[in-house]
């Protein structure tokens, strides 16, 4: 069994709800903050930072961080697929159920990994280091799916 800092076994005791209740307070979302919040705390077990006078109020800041992160992530996302959809409003196949089914046989080719961290990252909605996690693989690899996959979807939904 791994023993936890005295530090980090107070934080998660007395400090842990009132971090996640501060997080959310900025995000408005009580379970990204709480994903934001391990997040953050992942990364400080992983690579602890030199010094460190407040555990809580440096947890509060990375996890602040991550969740505002996330957020723009999902905007963005939300944005394309707007602009794509005002693309297309007037295309009477745009939408239909033919393209839905060539989206659903262009990711049906995709290798099995890429098919998996599309629909982590974008049908479930997992950040990358959340698809990373679930995966066990690293979250450079996930960027490098998730570029070849929308690569060769662009290509199979062109021809």
């Amino acid at each position: 069994m791994t023993r936890v800092s005295p530090e980090l076994d107070a934080f998660l005791r007395t400090e842990w709800r009132a971090t996640v209740a501060a997080v959310t307070r900025t995000t408005r979302d009580p379970g990204l903050a709480e994903d934001a919040v391990q997040d953050a705390l992942a990364r400080y077990l992983a690579a602890p930072p030199a010094s460190v006078d407040n555990l809580a109020g440096w947890i509060t800041v990375v996890a602040r961080n991550l969740a505002r992160d996330r957020q723009r992530s999902l905007a963005s996302e939300r944005r394309a697929l707007g602009r794509w959809l005002e693309t297309h409003r007037d295309d009477p196949g745009a939408g239909g159920s033919g393209e839905l089914l060539d989206i659903r046989t262009a990711l049906a080719a995709l290798p099995e990994r890429q098919r998996e961290v599309c629909a982590l990252r974008f049908l479930a909605g997992c950040s990358v280091e959340q698809v990373a996690r679930e995966l066990g693989v690293t979250t450079g690899t996930v960027k490098t799916q998730l570029h070849r996959a929308r690569r060769r979807l662009a290509l199979e939904l062109a021809a």
